[in-house]
């Protein structure tokens, strides 16, 4: 008989699966998760058909969305540089990731990670036959914790945060615990985290840093050239507002209005289709050029380029002094690690406590937040001053160094097991 725990995990699993399917037929993103787990096996089967068993090594790893893969990323990246005949799986949980990814190069084979039942988890390994496990950050799944283990695989988890109101420390947790405790090891990115674990008998946790900074460290060092914005600025640094919502656009123009932003301005919206391309030209009127649209003459006296194109903006900020980051009235601010790498002052809106790196920032000097137009007037002052906007960046810069390394020591346990 099964652990009542197990019978209302399963239980959950079920609704989860006949809620997405129901969602399905009216929601777009449900009905690619429901529909890209169908015939799973056979995709999988037929992908590793080629393949004898014996005949090299088999990593998986495996991400909730696109933001887990950016972490494990590095990990992978230099997974496949050290093991060019290794049979890389990448799977996802969740479309966002799964159809941003799915032709990724550096990954033989990518696959929605089929549903956690019993079943499932034991078909799946069998046919993967993975050597090596990889777990970013937050994916906890019963089955597939317990199957992988049964394997004997290598079987870590990587960038993981972990807090003290979670299960895993609660009185109920043991349901929780029992997926740590089937872990090789635990790569961390902060003391706090090691600690929890440590207090409920886990030893085999190593603080190892995100492993995002590693990726934004080599992405600065090799950023291209934009001639398009090179002949917009005209040899000046721009204010970059990154991955802006309408809020941001609305209160960065009524501060450049009242003559409290001395540079130009590339803004670079989260989403590029023509309806919010057009409601962020909106306030800049005959301010603002588009950026598909350049040219030297019709750009004379703009204040405003705006990015009409994705995949930019980590080149984007090589040429900023400043950076203003979208997100932070809405869900969560978004990536402030690729500008700190630039080594610029950073400003954001005030939804950012699920970010560590934007708290440490923040304690640091590096980075502004502000919650109305009134404290982002305040900062655009302060920011005035050429020293004090240096110093912000500097420290910025000095986040990045000093976090760094993640990636290596992850990369250091890998070997050290492996030989």
């Amino acid at each position: 008989m099964l652990p009542f725990s197990v019978l209302v995990y399963d239980l959950f699993i079920r609704l989860y699966e006949f809620g997405a399917y129901l969602l399905s037929f009216q929601n777009e993103k449900a009905a690619k998760w429901y529909s890209g787990r169908k015939d799973i096996f056979t995709k999988i089967e037929k992908a590793f058909a080629g393949y004898d068993d014996s005949e090299v090594e088999r990593i998986w790893m495996h991400c909730a969305s696109l933001g887990e893969f950016e972490q494990g990323r590095p990990v992978l990246e230099s997974l496949r540089k050290e093991k060019l005949d290794a049979i890389i799986l990448l799977t996802f949980f969740s479309p966002s990731g799964y159809e941003m990814r799915k032709n990724y190069p550096n990954a033989d084979m990518v696959f929605y990670l089929p549903l956690d039942t019993r079943s499932n988890a034991k078909m799946f390994l069998q046919l993967v036959k993975p050597g090596t496990v990889i777990f970013v950050k937050y994916e906890f799944w019963y089955h597939y914790f317990m199957a992988i283990k049964k394997s004997g695989s290598r079987f870590i988890l990587i960038s993981g945060i972990f807090r003290k109101n979670q299960a895993f420390f609660r009185w109920y947790g043991g349901f929780y615990r029992k997926m740590l405790k089937a872990l090789s090891h635990i790569f961390v990115q902060d003391d706090n985290s090691m600690i929890l674990l440590n207090k409920i008998g886990l030893k085999n946790v190593t603080r190892a840093n995100d492993t995002r900074i590693d990726r934004v460290i080599s992405i600065s060092a090799s950023a291209k050239t934009l001639p398009t914005l090179e002949l917009f600025l005209g040899g000046t640094k721009a204010l970059v507002c990154g991955s802006i919502y309408d809020i941001e656009n609305e209160l960065i123009h009524k501060a450049c209005l009242e003559g409290l932003i001395s540079e130009k301005i590339i803004i670079a919206p989260h989403q590029v289709d023509p309806d919010h391309i057009t409601k962020i030209m909106e306030p800049w009127a005959e301010d603002a050029i588009l950026y598909s649209e350049f040219n030297e003459r019709d750009a004379i006296g703009k204040r405003a380029i705006i990015v009409d194109s994705m995949g930019m903006l980590s080149n984007i900020y090589k040429y900023a002094d400043m950076a203003l980051i979208g997100g932070g009235f809405g869900k969560g601010i978004h990536n402030t690690l690729e500008p700190a790498a630039f080594g610029i002052p950073i400003l954001f809106g005030p939804n950012y406590s699920k970010f560590k790196e934007a708290i440490d920032m923040l304690d640091t000097g590096a980075s502004f937040s502000f919650t109305d137009y009134e404290s982002l007037k305040e900062i655009l002052l302060q920011m005035h001053d050429e020293a004090a906007r240096i110093a912000a960046g500097k420290e910025a810069l000095k986040f990045i160094e000093t976090h760094s390394g993640g990636t290596q020591k992850i990369m250091d346990w890998l070997g050290s097991v492996n030989s």
